[in-house]
């Protein structure tokens, strides 16, 4: 019998993101210019109970991938914002950058009889970055 393999890749979208997330290299060294980048979801299902707010804050020594998954657990879609983040970090103004916006998720929900259908998640995006002030030591 053989031994399993210390390290397998992940299987799904979610343990992908984790995995990447713990690869991802600091704020600090992504976008030396910027102290914070907060980005907050508003979601919609077109229900009466769509999946709760939530927000993110990476600081300087956070691990910073801007790739986040569909609320909806069945879904294998994520929200990546990595062009919005990396479009404001290249913004020369020192006050709070800021973008709105609306995104459809992109997935595909696991529906009963193993069939898939569009995921109906509109997630209401806020991102702002701060930058630096003064020297970084």
């Amino acid at each position: 019998m053989s031994r399993p393999a210390r390290f397998t890749l992940p299987t799904n979208s979610r343990e992908r993101l984790r995995y990447e997330q713990r690869q991802a290299p600091p704020l600090a060294q992504l976008y030396p210019q910027l102290a914070e980048v907060r980005v907050e979801f508003d979601f919609d299902d077109g229900t009466e109970t769509p999946p709760s707010l939530q927000t993110y804050s990476h600081f300087p020594a956070a691990r910073s991938l801007f790739r986040y998954p569909c609320p909806c657990h069945s879904c294998d879609g994520e929200f990546d914002l990595t062009n919005y983040v990396a479009d404001m970090a290249g913004k020369t103004k020192r006050t709070p950058r800021t973008q709105r916006f609306t995104i459809v998720c992109p997935g595909q929900r696991l529906e009963a009889k193993q069939q898939k259908s569009a995921c109906p998640i509109r997630a209401t995006i806020n991102i702002s970055a701060t930058a630096q002030t003064g020297d970084v030591r």
